[in-house]
């Protein structure tokens, strides 16, 4: 593969991550680097290679700034932590990049889709779409279209367009298939139908797919990639995006494989964990977000057991804490993305 001289630096998570032994490096490799925080698609287009240091939440956002922008990008996660979307971790940064900018490296081309949302803003996505009513456990009601061709009226929960690659994310989670990353597919999962044998349908990723008529009592909202909500009136539009995501793998084992690897890897970790992490964890994803109060009332398990179970789940990078805004003493601890992914 083609040798990297201009790379953009991204950092997401951790900004000590772009230390002066890293830069230095790059310096004596004669490549030539900025540093952006906020990434344009202008800027990324006049570059050879894209490094963003975070997780899969800030690649799949990266992936949507740089729009129509073809050019490679590797992640680069916090170590120790599970990443689907990112091959190396900054504790293994120097020994991947001796193989990258020597050009020893893989591209993987992924499909991407455009959403247009009532006939105005388009946005982009490397995993999913996502429609659901506003407020949680409230159906609605939509007619999807393929091709100009009617496949179903139905009310449901949601319905989720997914691309090969988002297929082990959301949709999975919805009752959606596998699929291999270099099918040429889409894949429409409705959530919770009325209808019992409503099922997932695959499509050619060449066709329009149409969600038109949309009612809700409390209105809609469409997901992207789980990062950004726009607010939906009557219709959106779906189709293959021109230019497709290209990611940076130095593992030649398929993505597929190795995302139902990590997948496994987790739910190992998490079955070895004290029966008290499992019951915090349950209680956050029934309750939604929580502070430890709360917690120790809904488990009725003791404090101190609920401390120790939070501390695992946070190193784990299941969940996640912010301050309480009523009294920022006190922390909430909700789910993380980079979980809800899975």
């Amino acid at each position: 593969m083609k040798e990297p001289k201009r790379v953009i630096l991204v950092p997401k998570t951790d900004p000590k991550s772009l230390n002066e032994n890293l830069l230095s490096y790059l310096e004596t490799r004669g490549v030539e680097f900025r540093i952006c925080k906020n990434l344009s698609s202008d800027e990324a287009r006049n570059s050879d290679l894209i490094m963003v240091f975070g997780r899969d939440r800030d690649l799949l956002k990266i992936h949507q700034e740089i729009k129509d922008v073809s050019t490679p990008v590797l992640g680069v996660s916090p170590p120790g932590e599970i990443s689907f979307l990112a091959d190396i971790t900054t504790n293994r940064l120097h020994e991947s990049l001796d193989a990258i900018l020597s050009g020893n490296y893989e591209i993987e081309e992924c499909l991407r889709i455009n959403v247009r949302i009532d006939r105005g803003n388009c946005f982009y996505a490397l995993n999913e779409v996502a429609l659901f009513p506003s407020r949680s456990a409230t159906l609605m009601e939509y007619e999807l279209i393929v091709d100009g061709k009617l496949m179903w009226r139905d009310y449901s929960d949601g319905v989720i367009i997914s691309t090969p690659m988002g297929s082990t994310a959301y949709a999975m989670s919805a009752g959606g298939p596998f699929v291999m990353t270099n099918a040429s597919v889409l894949i429409v999962v409705p959530v919770n139908s009325m209808d019992l044998t409503r099922r997932p349908l695959i499509v050619s990723n060449e066709s329009l797919i149409e969600v038109c008529k949309i009612h809700s009592r409390c209105g809609c909202h469409v997901i992207i990639d789980g990062i950004r909500r726009v607010k939906v009136k009557e219709k959106i539009e779906v189709r293959k995006a021109k230019v497709s995501a290209k990611i940076v793998r130095l593992n030649k084992s398929s993505f597929l494989e190795s995302k139902i690897f990590k997948k496994i890897l987790l739910a190992e970790e998490l079955m070895k964990a004290p029966p008290s992490v499992k019951l915090v964890l349950k209680a956050i994803q029934f309750y939604g977000p929580m502070t430890q109060r709360d917690l120790v009332q809904k488990t009725m398990l003791p404090p101190r057991t609920v401390r120790y179970a939070l501390k695992i789940l946070l190193n784990k990078g299941v969940i996640k804490r912010r301050p309480l805004v009523e009294d920022v003493r006190h922390y909430i601890y909700y789910l993380s993305e980079d979980f809800n992914q899975i």
